[in-house]
């Protein structure tokens, strides 16, 4: 193999490497938008550019709905400023019980990359917190006051 031909080799297995940590990235988020769908939420659609996310679903009230928003905003993955419901309405549809429905769009303007200790922390805070009655609300989640950096 020529000088050039290692050179163009190695250009390549680095582009696929990039690719490669990108896919595990946003596999990482994607699994944690599902893991943090409250009960009585219903996602129907998930669209995901370069710089954001929306995320489409229905709820069976607007309290899923708030529910789902602080879950996202405590979240490690996203900013807690970035994290939007942009629409909320009463859905066509009804239950089988003859209650409204609401659809919701949030939009997800920022993305982490959490370190382990990040993750492991708020998983710890989420066991801690989920068997109380008060709702917790991070109002500000400082990184750096948290973990030292």
């Amino acid at each position: 193999m020529s000088v050039g031909e290692q050179k163009e080799y190695d250009e390549r297995i680095e582009r696929i490497q990039k690719v490669a940590e990108k896919r595990g990235g946003l596999t990482r988020v994607f699994l944690e938008i599902q893991r943090l769908v409250p009960q009585d939420i219903w996602l129907e659609n998930i669209a995901m550019t370069s710089k954001s996310m929306t995320i489409k679903g229905r709820a069976l009230n607007d309290e899923k709905i708030s529910t789902y928003l602080q879950n996202l905003s405590m979240s490690p993955f996203f900013e807690i400023n970035a994290v939007v419901a942009t629409d909320v309405s009463v859905a066509a549809g009804t239950t089988g019980s003859g209650q409204s429905q609401m659809d919701f769009t949030i939009e997800i303007l920022q993305f982490n990359d959490p370190t382990e200790q990040e993750v492991k922390f708020v998983e710890e805070f989420r066991k801690e917190t989920q068997d109380q009655d008060i709702s917790v609300l991070l109002v500000r989640f400082d990184r750096a006051g948290i973990y030292g950096s």
